[in-house]
C-alpha cells in the first residue's frame, strides 16, 4: 500500500539513471502499491533520455493488485529511455493494472525516447493494460521491440491503448511474430492465442467510418472488437493503433463465425490504414489484425442535370440523366415512357443496376394488365412473360 509519486503538485519523482530497475515491486502479498505521476528514465524535462539500466517498472514474483499510472488527471507516468522494457510484469505476477502512461516517447508524444526492449512485457495472468474508461489508454511508441509482448498467461486485457512506430508488432502473443488464426480458435498459449478479426472493407464519409469484416473464434461467445487508425500500416502487414476509432460487441454463432459492419463515430482520410483487435469475456485480447485502407476520405459530391419531357396530357414521356441544353442532347442515360390510346402505360425504362432496361405490358379490353411482356412482342404466353390474374 505504498504510493510512489502521486497526482498533486510537486509530488513527482524523477527515477532515472539507476544501475538496475527504476521501480521494483516484488514477492507474494505485495499489493496495493501505486506508482503515479513520475518521470522514469528521462531527465526532468521529459525530453531527453536518462534511462535506468534495466526496466522502468518491474512487477514480479506473484505480486498482485498494483497500479502503474491511473485514469485521473496527472496519474500517468512517463516511462521512456530505459535499457530493458518500459514496464515488465513477470514471474506469475497477476491482477496488476497499467493505465494512462506514456511509454517510449515524451509527454507530447512526438519524440522517440523508446525503451530498448518492449513497451510493456507481460509474463503472468489477468493483468490489465489500458481499459475502456476515460483516461485508461496508455500511449506506447518508439520502443525497439513490441509495443506489448505477452509471453505467458491468460486474461491479459489490452484495450484502448494508442500505439505507433514501435520496432516490432503492436501486440505480440508468444511465439514472436504474427500468430496466424486457427479455425475455431482451439489452440492454446498466451491469451489462448485469441484470433484477430479479418477486415474486408473500410470506408469513411469524413465524420464516421464503416468497417466490415468477419471473426472466427470460439462458438456462441461475445467479443469486444476495437478499431484503430494508423497513418501507415506496420511493415509486418498487421496494424498498430495510433488513434482509437471505436468498438463494437459481436457474438459468434454455433460454428464460431460472425460477420460485422461497424459504423464508428470518427472519420478518417482516404488511404488511412485501419486495424482491429478482439477481446473475449475472460479478457484475452488478440494481436492486431491485418491492415485495411480506407477507400474514401470524405463525402462524395455527385451532380445531376436531369431533363424531363411531357405530352399534351402532362404524362412523362422521356427523361435524361445528363442533358446538354445548348445542343438539346442527352449525354447520359435515356428513359422512355409509352402509352396506348386508352392511356395505359405500355412500356417504361428503368435502371437495372448495371444498365437501362425496358419493361413492357399487355392489356385486355378492360384495361387490365394481362402480363409483363418479357420479350416485348405484344403477346403473352412466351418464356419470360409474367402473367397477372384478378379475383372476381
Amino acid at each position: 500500500n505504498n504510493v510512489i509519486g502521486g497526482t498533486g503538485s510537486g509530488v513527482r519523482n524523477l527515477i532515472s539513471g539507476n544501475d538496475e530497475t527504476g521501480v521494483l515491486i516484488s514477492e507474494v502479498g505485495t499489493s496495493g502499491n501505486i506508482v503515479q505521476g513520475n518521470y522514469i528514465g528521462t531527465d526532468v524535462t521529459g525530453a531527453l533520455p536518462l534511462g535506468n539500466a534495466d526496466d522502468g517498472v518491474h512487477i514480479q514474483n506473484s505480486a498482485s493488485g498494483n497500479l502503474v499510472g491511473g485514469t485521473t488527471n496527472g496519474a500517468g507516468n512517463l516511462i521512456s529511455g530505459n535499457g530493458w522494457s518500459g514496464v515488465r510484469i513477470t514471474a506469475a505476477a497477476f491482477g496488476n493494472t497499467v493505465q494512462g502512461n506514456t511509454i517510449g516517447t515524451d509527454p507530447g508524444g512526438t519524440l522517440a525516447l523508446g525503451n530498448a526492449e518492449q513497451g510493456v512485457s507481460l509474463n503472468g495472468p489477468d493483468n490489465l493494460v489500458g481499459g475502456t474508461e476515460a483516461g485508461a489508454a496508455n500511449r506506447i511508441a518508439y520502443n525497439t521491440g513490441n509495443c506489448v509482448y505477452v509471453a505467458t498467461g491468460t486474461g491479459t486485457t489490452l484495450e484502448g491503448n494508442l500505439v505507433w512506430d514501435n520496432g516490432a508488432l503492436g501486440i505480440d502473443l508468444d511465439p514472436p511474430g504474427i500468430t496466424p488464426n486457427d479455425t475455431g480458435d482451439a489452440d492454446s498459449g498466451p491469451n489462448n492465442l485469441q484470433n484477430f478479426p479479418l477486415l474486408t472493407s473500410v470506408s469513411s464519409d469524413g465524420s464516421s467510418t464503416t468497417v466490415e469484416g468477419t471473426l472466427n473464434s470460439t462458438s456462441d461467445t461475445s467479443f469486444r472488437l476495437e478499431f484503430f487508425a494508423n497513418a501507415a500500416c506496420d511493415p509486418s502487414g498487421n496494424g498498430e493503433g495510433e488513434s482509437f476509432l471505436g468498438s463494437q460487441t459481436v457474438v459468434t454463432d454455433a460454428s464460431g463465425n460472425v460477420g460485422f459492419s461497424a459504423t464508428l463515430p470518427a472519420g478518417v482520410s482516404g488511404g488511412t490504414s485501419v486495424s482491429a483487435t478482439a477481446t473475449d469475456p475472460s479478457g484475452n485480447t488478440s494481436e492486431f489484425s491485418a491492415c485495411r485502407e480506407s477507400t474514401s476520405g470524405g463525402p462524395t459530391s455527385v451532380s445531376y442535370n436531369w431533363h424531363y419531357q411531357y405530352d399534351a396530357l402532362s404524362r412523362l414521356t422521356a427523361a435524361c440523366s445528363n442533358w446538354e441544353a445548348a445542343t438539346s442532347t442527352c449525354l447520359g442515360d435515356s428513359f422512355n415512357y409509352v402509352y396506348d390510346g386508352a392511356g395505359n402505360l405500355l412500356s417504361f425504362s428503368r435502371w437495372s443496376g448495371t444498365a437501362v432496361e425496358t419493361v413492357s405490358f399487355v392489356y385486355n379490353s378492360a384495361n387490365q394488365i394481362v402480363c409483363l411482356d418479357g420479350d416485348a412482342n405484344g403477346a403473352c404466353g412466351d418464356a419470360g412473360d409474367v402473367p397477372y390474374s384478378y379475383d372476381a
